[in-house]
């Protein structure tokens, strides 16, 4: 018998080799590299060690083989309290990889993505058995196929679906998107898949009566629906000063399924999603900085982004 998890994640893992610079290189010339950082990222990577900074029991179900890259994603999870033990063993796999220059005059970057390795999953790979055990699947736009096929299963077994997803252009978007309990998407994507410019008329478009609809809408807060509620209800954006914004709407999809997972109302569900990605943005990238459950209480009752730093460096010391 499988060992009880709140969450299973089914979708992409990657890592992203970054190369600081002092400013871009015109063509055809050379710059010196100042820093390199190897860092463990992907949407649902990302996601589900959010979900377990929080204390939620996650898996990673994915298939992957035995590089360095591989050995690399698994090892990042497991540190970060995610359990790979059921990852598929597939010689031809890997996870998606990203060189990215940083240009740290400007604070721009440039990415060369390389998803060639990535395999997706079969609805064979998620046995009932397995299913049985999870208390939410969390999946994204990569892993469509494998969603879809189980989605009947999981209904049936009363197990939600939370999806991420990020393409509007993507195969199999629109099935996807009607089978999920918890549809999670920014206004960019809302906005080109229902031409709707304003955020609460895009989230009325896209919900359907599913148990939730949320568009994020970055500091500026989010918008959501509930179930067969008619209106949608705003959560406005924790206040304070943003370091760094990138993972922090995979961040958002973790924290919303880990509250999810612990029997959280949509309403209750937004708002710790929404201070676990406010603590992640106030402080510099890194699955070190991922907001711990008493920070989340603390940002929610009222606490500053300055107070949640220094107990963050008082626990590093």
């Amino acid at each position: 018998m499988d060992t009880a998890f709140d969450i299973m994640g089914l979708g992409t893992v990657f890592v992203d080799d970054i190369i600081h610079v002092p400013a871009y290189p015109q063509a055809d010339t050379k710059v010196a590299v100042t820093r390199e950082d190897r860092v463990p990222g992907g949407c649902i990577a990302n996601a589900l060690a959010a979900a377990a900074a929080l204390g939620a029991r996650c898996m990673l179900l994915a298939r992957l083989g035995e590089s360095d890259l591989s050995r690399y994603i698994c090892r990042a999870l497991q540190q970060a309290g995610v359990d790979t033990s059921r990852v598929i063993a597939d010689a031809s796999a890997g996870p998606g990889h990203s060189v990215i220059l940083a240009d740290d005059r400007r604070g721009s970057r440039a990415i060369c993505y390389n998803m060639a390795p990535c395999r997706p999953l079969a609805g064979s790979d998620l046995p009932e058995e397995r299913l049985k055990n999870t208390q939410v699947l969390l999946v994204d736009h990569f892993e469509a196929v494998a969603a879809l096929a189980v989605a009947p299963l999981a209904r049936r077994l009363g197990i939600p679906i939370v999806l991420e997803h990020e393409w509007p252009d993507a195969p199999q978007r629109a099935e996807l998107v009607a089978a999920a309990d918890h549809v999670i998407v920014s206004m960019e994507f809302a906005r080109a898949i229902t031409k709707e410019s304003q955020p609460s008329q895009a989230v009325q478009a896209l919900h359907n009566g599913r148990a939730g609809t949320v568009v994020t809408c970055g500091d500026q807060g989010c918008y959501f629906l509930a179930a067969r509620a008619r209106d949608a209800q705003f959560q406005p954006a924790f206040k304070g000063k943003t370091v760094e914004t990138t993972g922090c709407g995979d961040v958002f999809h973790g924290a919303y399924a880990a509250a999810l997972a612990q029997g959280q109302d949509v309403a209750g569900c937004v708002q710790v999603a929404s201070a676990a990605a406010a603590v992640y943005a106030f402080r510099p990238s890194g699955w070190q900085y991922l907001a711990r459950r008493g920070e989340v209480e603390r940002m929610m009752g009222g606490g500053t982004a300055v107070e949640l730093e220094k107990q963050n460096t008082e626990s590093r010391d």
